[in-house]
């Protein structure tokens, strides 16, 4: 495991989450976490360089310290589009440092009013009949997206009405959208919402919670194997959010004065680089009024009427935020990211262009109306993703020929070379860990609890049937496994029981 330091900075956070909170003219819903790192026997070497590379732009800005708030929100209304040319220059500096010097990034964004929802909805759980995790994303979205005042307020001044003032919009926002095809998705999404919507619970605590960055940090530090020997903190608030990184296991966290600390300084960067793109993304799709949502809503064509630098600025970016050290859990975010998801949509969008001249021949409405086809098909494998509740999880590849499955059983890749589980004539009592599916739904498997160790077994042909209808009920979310399994093999015919 190769030594790492990382640093640890956020953007848009609120403490505590009262009604005066949300409804201030400055609330942002998202809450955006970087963390970045480096070999930790490279640190005083980067930090020497990085502090040379502040020098000039700090004469120039006339601070002290160099963080991402000196370039103000407004300035991001267009994307780069609306940067002087100091400040895309600064930009652009900042995160070729991140690429040229090997620095890990993770990100983390939750929205707020998703916090919310979710302890007025606690009492929800995922089974044959509610798709929790969609009701709640559906109640979030409603929030987000149209911000109905009388059903924030009642959150937070009489929970007993949210129930009613969440129904009573949901009921105009459907009469609004009659004969609206852009509308038929979150028509249908709203349907199953008052279908489904029931008591809730008005036993909540809306105290900001940290301890989802750091959880989705360590799956991250897993996965890439990387030994943590310091973990920085910017040094503000009661100290939540160091308690938080303590409670996941990094005891190595230091709480530290960001003047001081210059990694801390480039994860402020990049927490306020994304914080402010998506704040003006959702300025310019969220709507103003119920009759405002009968438009499409599309980022200005000014988004798009770019300069070679700014063009290579968005490349810089994309291969910071997105593109370096790609692993499973480098992004941790709640169900609803809507915007954080345009945001990374629109790198990718301008990143696929080889060249400027490449990108300058289309017309920029046109760059506009791709961008939104884009973020579109995204927003939709995502809420493809989010109806399916199987546990997604790296792949553990032993080798080219097998991985390691989420049981802890050797899988190998072509599965004809697995034997097949023992089922003797009468019956033969087995502990199953887990049921699937190779291929296209062409051969069971089961994973079996042995002395020896979870081992993974085909099943014969005729319980294909059965393991896919196992399948489908831990997709709808609910998952029967680990159990005792009797399989049973009477004149030529396999039968299966749950004990």
């Amino acid at each position: 495991m190769v030594k790492h330091t990382f640093f640890y900075d956020e953007s848009e956070h609120s403490r505590k989450i009262s009604y005066d909170t949300v409804r201030d003219k400055n609330f942002e819903p998202n809450f955006v976490v970087a963390i970045v790192g480096c070999q930790t026997d490279s640190l005083e070497e980067l930090e020497s360089k990085y502090i040379e590379l502040e020098r000039a732009y700090k004469k120039f800005y006339s601070v002290d310290e160099l963080k991402n708030n000196i370039i103000k929100v407004k300035k991001y209304k267009y994307g780069l589009n609306s940067f002087k040319k100091n400040d895309l220059n600064l930009i652009t500096e900042v995160f070729s440092f991140i690429n040229d010097n090997d620095f890990k990034v993770y990100i983390s964004v939750n929205n707020k009013i998703e916090f919310i929802v979710n302890q007025l909805l606690k009492e929800y759980k995922n089974d044959l009949f509610i798709d929790a995790d969609l009701f709640r994303y559906i109640v979030t979205k409603i929030l987000n997206v149209y911000f109905p005042q009388n059903v924030i307020q009642a959150i937070y001044l009489d929970s007993n009405k949210f129930k009613t003032e969440l129904k009573n919009f949901c009921l105009m926002l459907l009469n609004n959208n009659k004969n609206l095809p852009h509308k038929e998705l979150e028509n249908e999404a709203i349907n199953q919402l008052l279908i489904i919507l029931n008591e809730t619970s008005h036993d909540f605590d809306i105290n900001w919670d940290y301890s989802f960055a750091f959880s989705g940090f360590k799956n991250f530090i897993i996965e890439n194997k990387y030994e943590v020997t310091s973990l920085y903190i910017d040094q503000e608030g009661n100290g939540s959010t160091y308690f938080a990184a303590i409670e996941e296991g990094f005891i190595k966290t230091v709480e530290a004065d960001s003047a001081s600390n210059f990694g801390i300084r480039i994860a402020d960067f990049v927490a306020g680089t994304i914080s402010r793109f998506i704040i003006n993304i959702a300025k310019q799709t969220r709507y103003t009024s119920i009759d405002d949502a009968k438009n499409i809503k599309l980022l200005d064509e000014q988004w798009f009427n770019l300069s070679k630098d700014m063009f290579e600025c968005y490349k810089t970016l994309k291969k910071a935020i997105v593109g370096t050290h790609r692993s499973f859990y480098k992004f941790t975010n709640s169900l609803y990211t809507d915007d954080f998801l345009c945001f990374i949509s629109l790198l990718n969008y301008i990143d696929k262009f080889d060249d400027f001249q490449s990108f300058i021949k289309d017309k920029t409405i046109n760059h506009s109306l791709e961008l939104n086809n884009l973020a579109l098909k995204n927003l939709n494998e995502k809420f493809d993703s989010m109806r399916s509740k199987l546990k997604l999880q790296p792949v553990n590849a032993g080798n080219k020929e097998f991985y390691i499955n989420g049981k802890g059983a050797i899988c190998y890749f072509d599965y004809n070379r697995h034997k097949y589980l023992l089922i003797k004539n009468g019956s033969t009592k087995y502990h199953v860990l887990s049921v699937g599916l190779f291929g296209k739904f062409e051969k069971a498997c089961v994973t079996i609890r042995t002395e020896s160790g979870p081992v993974l077994y085909l099943l014969p042909d005729q319980l294909l049937p059965w393991a896919f209808d196992m399948v489908a009920l831990a997709n709808a979310g609910m998952d029967l496994f680990p159990t005792d399994v009797i399989f049973t093999f009477v004149k030529g015919k396999y039968y299966v029981d749950l004990d």
